[in-house]
């Protein structure tokens, strides 16, 4: 679950980095952001079933849903910023 986190901050950065100044990026970044995130979520559904703490598999469920909503939030942010270093106002939401 760790490494999965850890692969989905590298890609951010790639992608914030795709929608600040590389368009030509962009939908590579976009590919590899999900790519990355799809082993999160298995990871987390996995983890979260092999507990028996009710609680401890809802904070597991309810972080990775949480993950998943501001990286939903973040790639709309950077598809609109679209790699123009002008569009100031995207560029602030995807960071």
């Amino acid at each position: 679950l760790l490494n999965n986190a850890r692969a989905i901050n590298s890609s951010a950065d790639i992608l914030n980095d795709s929608a600040h100044s590389n368009p030509e990026r962009l939908g590579q970044a976009v590919e590899g952001f999900g790519d990355n995130f799809v082993p999160l979520v298995s990871a987390a559904i996995g983890a979260a079933s092999k507990t028996s703490d009710p609680k401890l598999q809802n904070d597991i469920l309810e972080k990775s849903k949480s993950l998943g909503e501001v990286v939903s939030e973040m790639m709309y942010a950077c598809k609109a910023a679209g790699g123009n270093p002008d569009a100031i106002n995207q560029i602030e939401k995807a960071d």
